[in-house]
Formats: structure tokens, sequence, C-alpha cells
């Protein structure tokens, strides 16, 4: 890997895009890992995974008809047991 080239997605990343594929069928999805923003937070300093913050977009017929906190409350409640590792 040369030093500009970047890393595939983790693991944590492949379970999310599995799960909210398999489960919403997104016409868009859009997972950023944003890990390297918080790693100087208290919180995580005894942290050595890559994968504790992702910004996650869908788009979906599945969410026709909600308003944006339920879709949020849908995808939260979906990666609900991924959020607590």
């Amino acid at each position: 890997m040369s030093a500009h080239s970047k890393p595939g997605p983790g693991p944590m990343e492949q379970l999310i895009r599995k799960s909210v594929s398999d489960t919403f069928k997104p016409a868009e999805l859009l997972i950023v890992n944003e890990s390297y923003k918080h790693r100087h937070h208290a919180a995580m300093r005894d942290v050595s995974s890559t994968e504790t913050h992702f910004r996650v977009t869908v788009v979906a017929e599945a969410f026709s008809g909600q308003s944006p906190i339920q879709r949020q409350r849908s995808i939260y409640a979906l990666l609900k047991k991924e959020m607590a590792m």
C-alpha cells in the first residue's frame, strides 16, 4: 500500500453496510469513517479501534413518509448492537 492509498473498509463498516443494505435496500448508501476526528477525545484515549464514529447517509424507499427523526430511529434501532461494541 502506498503512502497515499486509503485502507479498505474495516469489519465494522462492512457490518454496517451489510445490515443497512439487507434491511432497507437503499438506492444510495454512503458510509464515512470519521473516527479520526474523535481520537483526541478523552473517552477515546485507551481505544485502539479505528472504527468508532461513522457518518451514514441512506436513501431508501423504506423511509417514504417518515420524518427525519423516524428515519434516524430506524437506523439506530437496526445498529443498536453494533453501536454498543
